[in-house]
């Protein structure tokens, strides 16, 4: 038996090692927005329906790309090499987050520990994925992206202010102290937040300062545009409210 959780823990630091982490744990921004149990595990299951959906696209799409590289390169092995992985990533994530559903023993948060293990690995597996299955277009906003500049006024050195776009719309980031979430609506190039849930932390006056910046910008954002890779959200004037790069 020891064997062979050597053998799936192994598979699990091969499989993850190269994803780095989401923006935010599940747990997390579950408990952050919920305010009983009951809306916990609503956002937890809403939360692990989106990030299976999201997984089953990107695997798809890594597939073609693999598929591609077997007919150009006339070797088949890549697209059969990446089904064995997405194999070996599910029994690991399923036992992984069985074993974290024990440390609860018989806790009411026994479930919670599941979903949010699940949600948390499923994420970071597709991170993985896009890897394989290319590099985003330049004028996708899926994806994380920091911010250089708020309203001219530039940003503070080492502190980083943060947005991530997720396929279905939700957003999810650190503002410079506190993590949000919530919606973005996109049309064209109209772009549109609606309101955000906040964790409560309080920082340096410093740090809360761009926090607000940043945010204050965000709720301001009418529409957005690409130039060199970079992002720009702007107002229902036209006028520069963020410049922001993409994050690795």
């Amino acid at each position: 038996m020891s064997r062979l959780v050597s053998a799936i823990s192994l598979i699990g630091l091969t499989l993850c090692l190269a994803a780095p982490a989401h923006a935010e744990g599940a747990l997390e921004a579950c408990w952050a927005r919920s305010e009983n149990r009951i809306e916990l595990g609503q956002c937890l299951g809403d939360l692990k329906a989106r990030s299976d959906a999201d997984m089953e696209a990107v695997y798809a799409a890594a597939l073609g790309q693999m598929a591609e590289l077997d007919r150009v390169t006339g070797r088949p092995g890549a697209q059969r090499a990446l089904e064995r992985a997405q194999s070996a990533f599910v029994l690991y994530r399923d036992l992984e987050c069985h074993a974290r559903e024990l440390q609860a023993a018989s806790g009411t948060g026994a479930g919670d520990f599941f979903q949010s293990c699940w949600i948390d690995l499923t994420r970071e597996r597709s991170a993985t994925l896009a890897q394989a299955a290319g590099p985003a277009a330049e004028d996708d906003l899926t994806g994380s992206w920091l911010a250089e500049d708020i309203e001219g006024r530039g940003v503070i050195d080492m502190l980083q202010s943060t947005i991530t776009f997720e396929a279905d719309g939700q957003v999810a980031g650190n503002a410079g102290c506190n993590r949000f979430f919530g919606q973005a609506e996109i049309d064209g190039d109209k772009l549109a937040f609606g309101p955000f849930g906040t964790t409560r932390k309080s920082c340096t006056p410093a740090v809360n300062d761009q926090e607000q910046r940043f945010l204050a910008a965000l709720a301001k954002a009418a529409g957005y545009s690409f130039d060199k890779g970079l992002l720009f959200i702007a107002d229902a004037k036209g006028k520069m409210l963020l410049r922001l790069s993409r994050m690795e």
